[in-house]
């Protein structure tokens, strides 16, 4: 009997699957770049933001830990939150997204009015989105599963083919 016959005959299996994995990878990598490049650049505000402080650790604005690609803040107006005085803008500096206190004085709690441009999701993010997380879990699920089987039908073959079929 032939035994590498029987390989060969199993390589077109293999061959498949190899080849739809890499294809899936290669899919959900492409609709990974595609989505990042469907964000609307969109300029909001916030007004009076709460919680906030000036000193010299310096307080972090806090849509710039939540918005995709927070950029380019603006402060408009900064209110001692406990008299709702307005706080001079020599009193402070704002680099990055990190207000800092520029004098001695500390402002415990302040209220903060700011604009900023941030990548807003969009229709088209959310459908990208949701076909990534579908194929990804599709291939998370069942690519293990399919590889497990396959290896086992490889072997039941070649255990079939090996011992089942002796010729006289």
């Amino acid at each position: 009997m032939n035994k590498k016959g029987n390989i060969q005959t199993l390589m077109p299996i293999v061959m498949a699957l190899v080849l739809v994995t890499i294809l899936m990878g290669s899919g959900l990598m492409i609709l990974g770049q595609m989505k990042d490049n469907m964000y609307l650049a969109t300029s909001t505000s916030v007004a009076n933001e709460t919680g906030g402080y000036l000193n010299s650790t310096g307080y972090t604005l806090a849509a710039s830990l939540t918005e995709r690609n927070f950029v380019s803040p603006s402060i408009t107006e900064i209110l001692n939150a406990t008299d709702n005085t307005v706080v001079g803008a020599g009193n402070y500096t704002l680099i990055g997204n990190v207000l800092y206190n520029a004098t001695a004085t500390v402002w415990p709690t302040i209220k903060v009015t700011y604009s900023y441009t941030y990548d807003a999701d969009t229709a088209e993010t959310n459908a990208t989105g949701s076909v990534v997380t579908a194929i990804g879990s599709l291939a998370k699920d069942w690519i293990p599963i399919l590889i497990v089987v396959t290896a086992a039908g490889l072997v039941i073959f070649i255990l079939l083919r090996s011992f089942g079929s002796k010729k006289r």
